[in-house]
């Protein structure tokens, strides 16, 4: 008798095996889109950071280096206007020098820029810099 056709065990077999490598594919895949993501973020950061700098430059603000024990992630009230200013991203965003792509940050935040001494081997220099809440962009 010539049968035609798989058996039951055999179409089960290749149903795993799809199973497996779609779990595999799937996986990097999935990986890569977060990876790429993540970039994306990362870069929005660093440039949300470097507009808000360009920004207060631009603007032509006078600051005082902050001390060597300031800390952006809790600065002292009594400092701000002095070593340094917050400038929200709604306003970054409203003076066309940064582009929000894809509503990443939040309009509602604000990012500080602040003035630290750089030590080095001349004695060091004064430089702007600046500080972006971890919740300031996200996915």
């Amino acid at each position: 008798m010539n049968k035609k056709g798989f058996t039951l065990v055999e179409i089960l077999a290749v149903i795993v095996i799809l199973a497996i490598l779609m779990t595999v594919a799937g996986t990097s895949v999935f990986g890569i889109i977060h990876e790429s993501q993540q970039q994306l973020l990362d870069e929005q950061v660093k440039n949300l950071g470097d507009t808000a700098i360009t920004y207060m430059e631009s603007k032509k603000y006078y600051f005082d280096k902050c001390p060597v024990t300031f800390d952006p992630k809790n600065p002292n009230v009594s400092l701000k206007n002095h070593c340094y200013r917050e400038v929200s991203v709604l306003e970054l965003v409203e003076s066309g020098l940064f582009e929000n792509k894809k509503d990443l940050c939040d309009t509602t935040k604000s990012i500080l820029v602040y003035k630290k001494q750089i030590a080095n081997t001349s004695g060091g220099y004064v430089e702007f810099a600046s500080f972006v809440p971890e919740d300031t962009c996200r996915y």
